[in-house]
């Protein structure tokens, strides 16, 4: 199954593409897209462990399973606001 994962800010910059078409076994989870990335692409791991991931648009706090043809976000941290 295909997937798409959108990357924004220091992910855009370390992996130099701002998306990457990815596939997958059917059944596979979020977990299992970590771990790919984790493998391929070990100079995002210090970032991973501290973004959150949304699956078509909506946060994840879980380990769904992947469908054919999700998008999948890394959201970077954010910080600040008024005093």
């Amino acid at each position: 199954m295909q997937i798409k994962l959108r990357l924004f800010a220091a992910f855009k910059d370390l992996i130099g593409k701002s998306e990457l078409d990815l596939n997958f076994k059917e059944g596979d989870t979020l977990e299992d897209l970590k771990n790919y990335l984790t493998t391929h692409y070990p100079q995002i791991n210090h970032l991973l462990c501290i973004s959150k991931f949304a699956v078509n648009m909506e946060y994840q706090d879980c380990n769904p399973v992947l469908n054919n043809n999700d998008e999948v976000t890394i959201i970077m941290p954010v910080s600040g606001g008024l005093k």
